[in-house]
């Protein structure tokens, strides 16, 4: 019989998923920045068209691989106790991701 999860909430709101999704908004950043970076470049189009590509495949490959097996090494049992700074990490990193894409892509969130 297949192995029930104890908690209540869904995958993508338990920890491992909030990891996932961190780790995903990281890659997105990574990835504008190179593009904006290429774009700027002395690169024929075809080679920024390569290059893109080959970023893209390189970075969520990565993602991947850090996700699935650095961060839930490092972090899968760092809060195991206690539940509340594990929540209060999520919602730093969430913060702090909003406020850095609002910066990148130069957006006033603050008015």
């Amino acid at each position: 019989m297949a192995k029930r999860s104890s908690s209540a909430l869904p995958a993508g709101l338990r920890h491992r998923g909030l990891l996932d999704a961190e780790a995903a908004l990281v890659v997105g950043l990574a990835m504008e920045f190179g593009s904006r970076y290429v774009q700027g470049s002395n690169l024929p189009h075809w080679g920024k068209v390569l290059f893109i590509m080959a970023m893209t495949v390189g970075l969520l490959g990565f993602l991947v691989l850090f996700a699935k097996g650095l961060v839930g090494k490092a972090f899968g049992k760092t809060f195991l106790i206690a539940p509340l700074p594990r929540v209060l990490m999520h919602i730093g990193l969430f913060t702090a991701l909003f406020f850095l894409y609002a910066l990148v892509f130069n957006l006033p969130v603050l008015r």
